[in-house]
């Protein structure tokens, strides 16, 4: 056993200590009990002005043929910005599916085609590098037993496409306030590669003069088409329409009928 005065000793030099240091203890102390209850970081939420917009374009392809769209709001047709958010499995594991790799980096509808940045899509069947010609889209089906589906193929039945076969779809969480009051204009533009030929062929969608569409829209609501040439969708809501003709449906957006085709969805990031 240690001395008395020994452990009063150690005592004496342990309260000296504790007030020479009083406030790095007290800092030290303050630091702890905020750490401990500080509370857990928020999550992003998404702007008001970002709105999940679908547009089904029926095309009746072949293969070696893809739809992409061209276009943008106002008089002047600004880009409108645009977040994809679908990743089909087979897109996360190999990345080699056409839609995958060309919506990467594709943040805008615009009349441009391909984005600075936008990642091309390298196809073993055309031995190359094929660039993309604007917003990508996939290629869908209405039929459950089709046999490919947009969650594990990338291509193929999608629940969301209640309208018919093969219906190319673009579904993207889009910025409403750059569009024109809720509404903006597109074309489809497609890309075909002649396997014999070895050439490839790209074709604008011909002029059309839309009519105001049928659907859950109040025709009164609906603007007055000033364009005669170019499809008009509205914003936040799911958009159908048909290659080169007037014809078009507009739908409200259910989420709990609605809901994404691929369960990835939630991966990419719709913020930021």
């Amino acid at each position: 056993m240690k001395p008395i005065h020994h452990t009063l000793h150690w005592l004496q030099r342990l309260q000296s200590y504790i007030k020479m240091n009083s406030c790095v203890i007290l800092l030290l102390l303050f630091g702890v009990a905020i750490f401990s209850n500080a509370a857990t970081p928020p999550i992003p939420t998404i702007p008001n002005e970002w709105k999940r917009t679908l547009v089904f374009l029926e095309v009746r392809t072949k293969p070696n043929q893809y739809v992409f769209l061209r276009g943008g709001g106002g008089a002047n047709g600004k880009p409108i910005s645009i977040k994809h958010t679908l990743i089909p499995d087979n897109e996360v594991r190999d990345g080699l599916t056409s839609y995958r790799k060309w919506s990467i980096k594709d943040s805008h509808l615009d009349w441009n085609g391909e984005e600075g940045g936008q990642h091309w899509y390298n196809s073993s069947e055309e031995g190359g590098f094929i660039k993309p010609e604007g917003t990508p889209l996939i290629w869908t089906t209405n039929i459950p037993d089709y046999g490919k589906n947009v969650s594990n193929q990338g291509w193929g039945y999608c629940q969301v496409n209640r309208f018919g076969h093969s219906y190319w779809m673009m579904d993207v969480m889009m910025n409403c306030k750059q569009t024109d009051n809720g509404w903006f204009e597109f074309k489809g533009y497609l890309r075909e590669w002649q396997k014999y030929e070895n050439k490839v062929y790209s074709f604008w969608e011909p002029d059309i003069r839309q009519r105001k569409c049928s659907g859950d829209l109040n025709f009164n609501s609906q603007p007055q088409i000033v364009s005669n040439k170019n499809h008009h969708a509205k914003c936040g809501s799911i958009n159908v329409f048909y290659y080169g003709e007037d014809s078009c449906q507009i739908f409200n957006l259910d989420p709990n009928r609605d809901k994404p085709c691929d369960k990835n969805s939630i991966s990419r990031p719709i913020v930021g």
